[in-house]
């Protein structure tokens, strides 16, 4: 096993900011940065995690400029290696967390949630009052397109003027992923990449005694499932969090670890990482589940 592997991490703040500890501290390299990367983009669904990957290997373009905020804030490179795909692909480690089945879709892209929520909520803001992006946002996690229809003409009607903003509450479409699809978008994710692979469970929010909260619920349980058919090995952070107690481990109203927490579960990260290398989990060799 190499003293410094590299890492892919999939996922979003509760991920990237311990392993970007481990990064700086060179335990860990990181294939992004490698490849061109500037800063880790954030994922939040499995349908993001597969398209990055699509997007590294060139099978899917890279997003115009207005959309590549929306779909990873700012961190994809202008322009990827020759060989970003081979680099990608030979990474040692992958660390997924999947944080969400609602998928956004927006002109054949996979859109992340929470950038789509500071632009909507800016320009409603802009306009007055915040309510009408609110139900609309809402509306895209129901699964429901009567409830998403009506909620966008409300909120095109608010923001009328802004051209770009209009085209995607109008064009942009929703929907729950169930378990199938997810797991045949982890699926090909692992039938590409030749390193080991973990996933690391994301809890939505936490109790004052400790106890995780699941959203959507069953949703945990769900991951849980599709990580045992891929046979792909799963750590679960809850234990940790209760371990040491929410208030020191938890921002409060977040699901954010505290600052001074992170060095905690990088640590952890670093004994994950360790245990599926030492294995070789996961990798696209172990037959599928």
């Amino acid at each position: 096993m190499k003293d410094r592997p590299s890492v892919l991490p999939l996922g979003a703040c509760t991920l990237t900011i311990p392993l970007m500890r481990l990064h700086r501290r060179q335990v860990i390299s990181s294939v992004l940065s490698e490849i061109g990367f500037p800063r880790w983009p954030l994922v939040l669904t499995a349908g993001s995690a597969q398209q990055l990957i699509d997007i590294a290997r060139g099978a899917t373009p890279l997003p115009p400029p207005a959309l590549s905020d929306l779909c990873y804030h700012e961190t994809l490179p202008s322009e990827l290696r020759a060989d970003a795909a081979e680099r990608l692909a030979a990474a040692d480690a992958c660390l997924l967390e999947i944080g969400s089945p609602v998928e956004l879709e927006y002109d054949g892209y996979i859109l992340n949630r929470n950038r789509v929520r500071v632009l909507v909520y800016g320009l409603a803001d802009a306009a007055g009052d915040r309510k009408p992006a609110a139900a609309w946002l809402n509306a895209l996690t129901k699964d429901s397109d009567a409830l998403r229809e009506k909620s966008a003409a409300a909120l095109i009607a608010h923001l009328e003027g802004n051209e770009f903003a209009c085209a995607l509450v109008a064009r942009t479409r929703s929907h729950v992923a169930g378990e199938d699809e997810i797991h045949g978008r982890l699926s090909a994710i692992r039938g590409f990449l030749g390193g080991a692979i973990g996933m690391v469970l994301h809890n939505f929010r936490y109790m004052p005694d400790g106890r995780a909260v699941d959203w959507p619920q069953g949703f945990k349980t769900q991951l849980k499932t599709i990580a045992a058919r891929l046979r792909i090995p799963v750590w679960d952070p809850a234990e940790l969090v209760a371990k040491h107690g929410v208030q020191t481990a938890i921002v409060a109203e977040s699901g954010h670890y505290v600052k001074e927490f992170n060095a905690t579960v990088a640590a952890e990260y670093r004994k994950f990482v360790r245990r599926l290398l030492g294995g070789r989990a996961g990798a696209r060799t172990s037959p599928p589940g």
